[in-house]
């Protein structure tokens, strides 16, 4: 046995407050120890230091496909976000027009409102000469 073995046997007794006093005793941990130990068919389930790292690499793989695919989004975010502001722009623009074709309308109703007056007024007084006219 090595001395980290031993070392890790004293552990296990100390832990356990124990002492190897008999054979009993000895075989007895060494059956605790064999219980706890991992076996070669244990280890060979596991995986080792390669298959870890093709593991990381294919994880990293899988990431820079997204990290593109996420670039991809970004740069389609941001043509619609420049379209966006040019719809914005033109909506500004036709408001502004459209306050100035309501400001038109008003003025141009205003002045027709008075010549439909002017006019109202005449045609009730010819309406009263050609009534005076009538009956002379």
């Amino acid at each position: 046995m090595q001395s980290e073995d031993l070392q890790q046997i004293k552990q296990i007794l100390d832990e356990n407050n124990k002492s190897l006093a008999t054979k009993e005793d000895l075989d007895g941990l060494m059956l605790e120890i064999s219980e706890k130990m991992a076996t070669k068919e244990d280890l060979d389930g596991l995986a080792t230091k390669e298959d870890l790292d093709n593991l990381a690499l294919m994880v990293k793989n899988g990431f820079d496909g997204v990290d593109k695919r996420f670039e991809d989004v970004y740069s389609q975010l941001t043509s619609i976000d420049s379209r966006l502001a040019l719809i914005q722009s033109e909506i500004t623009d036709i408001k502004k027009s459209l306050a100035e074709l309501e400001k038109r309308t008003i003025e141009d109703d205003n002045v027709l409102s008075g010549e439909f007056l002017n006019l109202q007024k005449r045609v009730m007084m010819l309406e009263k000469k050609v009534e005076q006219m009538a009956r002379s």
